[in-house]
């Protein structure tokens, strides 16, 4: 797995056992026991505490509810199945809405837990001995951390007449008076952030991306991007495979991911990156992929400091891009007006040239590992960081201190924000940085 996150140069990032997870359900309690939903029926979920009560209905139909506009039916699977209510701190019920048959109906559980990613494999077949409900009802069995799951057949517990009754309630409650109809329009009461826990931790499950303090506005601004996207094209809003998650992420990558940076964007950087240094410069570019950011960032110091010894430590994990760095191909008649000066013509064609090559060394690297650099002025790590945890981020953005000289930069992804006691953080020309605390610029 590549450090360089999403490898945005056509490297797919994947956890060690994401080949193994083919099946995910959503875990809700029911009576004390683990349930679970595949999670290709799942729409989304809510907490609701008011529906619109439907005559002459069966009596596990709550009622009615108006989902922006739509109006769904909501079951009582605990009075479905003849289950005992948990006891609950407040008046609302945690509703899983599911996509039948072009339809939505809502379900009614104790409470909901979070996404589960298993083997199918691992899937038993349906025993009534774990289950207080028909075996009919259940499609099968599994065991996850230590905990029994009895997964639902969402298709027979509801039935095929379910969809018959929606189209019945749903034309029940257009004829009510206009107060009642009115009633059911109103805005939903309340909708849970349970639908941006279960993205966070399919993405991670999915694709070995992390949500945390780090990356959590961008998250929030992009989930609810996602919701309209996903809402205008009828789509679930849960992320059902590692293709929708890397869909989820891909706004997330920094300007000029996998190609070298704009002249505009390289003028904006100047502003930021130091000018007239005679002595040594020391960077450290982490997740450096193919060397396209890295050259950009060579040629950049390069230009501005021609008497400085720069060197450049670029590190990926990804064994394929760094052992091709140092022979990247380019195109001179393609290449940024900034680049230019430092690309020669070969034989075999153009090539970065060797005043920019001998300040780079591309080195395989894992940065959870010691590394054996000496103190750095900059250190350049864009979009990797949300392939480790929170604990994980934590602790590399510590070593980045102890790494950094005084007044040090820090340059990270275009969507990732450092919350450290160590940085301050600083912007020019629209580029955010952070500077290690201490002393004068």
């Amino acid at each position: 797995m590549s450090t360089d996150l999403l490898e945005i140069n056509g490297q797919a990032v994947k956890t060690e056992n994401i080949n193994q997870i083919d099946f995910k359900m959503v875990s809700f309690s029911l009576g004390g026991k683990g349930y679970g939903i595949n999670i290709m029926k799942v729409k989304e979920i809510l907490k609701v505490n008011k529906f619109t009560y439907v005559p002459n209905s069966e009596p596990y139909v709550r009622g009615v509810y108006n989902l922006r506009g739509d109006i769904i039916s909501i079951i009582d699977l605990r009075v479905m199945f003849h289950v005992k209510k948990e006891q609950k701190k407040d008046d609302f019920e945690d509703v899983i809405v599911l996509s039948m048959h072009e339809k939505k109906i809502g379900v009614i559980v104790d409470s909901i837990s979070k996404v589960i990613g298993i083997e199918s494999s691992t899937i038993q077949p349906p025993h009534p001995i774990f289950s207080n409900i028909s075996i009919k009802y259940i499609s099968g069995i599994v065991e996850k951390d230590a905990k029994i799951y009895v997964i639902l057949d969402v298709e027979k517990v509801l039935g095929a007449e379910s969809s018959e009754e929606d189209v019945a309630d749903s034309a029940d409650a257009a004829a009510q008076p206009e107060d009642e109809r009115k009633e059911l329009f109103k805005a939903p009461e309340k909708e849970t952030d349970i639908n941006k826990d279960f993205i966070k931790e399919t993405l991670k499950t999915l694709i070995g991306f992390n949500i945390t303090e780090m990356n959590n506005d961008w998250f929030l601004s992009r989930y609810t991007e996602w919701v309209r996207e996903r809402g205008r094209k009828n789509e679930n809003v849960q992320l059902a495979s590692a293709e929708d998650g890397y869909l989820f992420v891909e706004p997330f990558k920094s300007k000029f991911t996998g190609i070298f940076f704009s002249d505009a964007y390289v003028d904006m950087l100047k502003k930021v990156l130091p000018s007239g240094i005679r002595g040594n410069y020391f960077v450290w570019n982490i997740g450096c992929a193919n060397g396209y950011e890295t050259y950009s960032v060579a040629a950049i110091l390069k230009s501005q400091n021609p008497d400085a010894a720069i060197k450049i430590w670029a590190n990926d994990k990804d064994l394929l891009s760094i052992s091709t760095a140092p022979s990247l191909p380019v195109d001179v008649t393609a290449a940024p007006k900034f680049l230019k000066p430092y690309i020669t013509k070969g034989t075999k064609g153009d090539a970065i040239a060797q005043v920019l090559k001998s300040i780079v060394y591309f080195e395989y690297h894992d940065i959870k590992n010691h590394n054996p650099y000496p103190e750095v002025d900059m250190i350049f790590c864009r979009d990797v960081l949300p392939v480790f945890d929170y604990n994980e981020q934590f602790n590399i953005i510590s070593e980045f201190y102890d790494k950094l000289k005084q007044n040090g930069i820090l340059i990270v992804g275009d969507n990732e924000k450092i919350k450290f006691d160590g940085f301050e953080e600083n912007e020019e020309e629209g580029i955010i940085f952070y500077r290690k605390k201490g002393g004068s610029k």
